[in-house]
């Protein structure tokens, strides 16, 4: 379901997403019954740590039903508050070469010379402001009258260097702040 867009109205939209979410606890759930039974409910707590009380409980009964032996350790979210058990501490940025996934969420334009600062600068962010400094300095926007020629090269080189995976990039979740 990863990068699944959903379609229809708001209404539609919601419902498909919620469904998604119980897919994804069973999912979960399917996983958490080859741990050790020992290691189950330390890790539904860690996952759900702050969920809601009826998702705590639905959870809670679920876990109940499954068992089965295995050792190994996963790490997942919900739809709904996902502002409340956000741990900033534990959030982290992957700088890698070329392109991942088809739906980006900014482009950034940054010359070799600058990535050192361009880092500094990125790990100092704790505000809209400081994200829009950073993006006045390196951002791509869909406004920038490049944009397009930019996009174009992107493209060119995902085909250059994943030739069978390479497709069309989704701009729908681009942002132009």
């Amino acid at each position: 379901m990863a990068g699944f867009d959903v379609y229809g109205n708001v209404s539609h939209q919601l419902l498909s997403r919620l469904y998604m979410d119980f897919l994804r606890i069973e999912g979960e759930m399917n996983f958490v019954g080859m741990l050790p039974e020992k290691d189950q409910q330390q890790l539904m707590n860690y996952w759900y740590r702050d969920a809601e009380s009826h998702l705590q409980t639905y959870v809670d009964l679920y876990i109940k039903q499954v068992d089965a032996p295995n050792n190994i350790r996963y790490l997942l979210s919900s739809l709904f508050g996902e502002d409340k058990r956000r741990i900033p501490a534990e959030d982290n940025l992957t700088i890698a070469r070329g392109v991942i996934g088809a739906y980006p969420n900014s482009f950034l334009r940054v010359n070799e010379a600058e990535i050192d600062a361009f880092i500094t600068q990125f790990q100092q962010l704790d505000s809209e402001e400081s994200y829009r400094v950073l993006k006045d300095k390196y951002a791509v926007r869909r406004s920038d009258p490049q944009f397009w020629a930019f996009s174009d090269k992107v493209h060119q080189l995902y085909h250059l260097a994943q030739p069978t995976e390479a497709g069309l990039l989704d701009y729908n979740r681009l942002e132009n702040r």
